[in-house]
């Protein structure tokens, strides 16, 4: 809980494959679920701690 008290934390998802077709994906995941966050939604992608 303390690491998401910085302003300056950003948790990312864990990826494991890279294709063109995952890495974009995983990127555009990646974004929606930041932009979520930063919008007070929920995310399914979030991890609480």
């Amino acid at each position: 809980a303390m690491l998401r008290s910085f302003p300056n934390v950003i948790f990312t998802p864990h990826t494991a494959f890279y294709t063109d077709v995952n890495v974009a994906s995983m990127v555009e995941s990646a974004f929606k679920a930041v932009r979520a966050m930063a919008d007070g939604e929920q995310t399914p992608l979030e991890v609480r701690l």
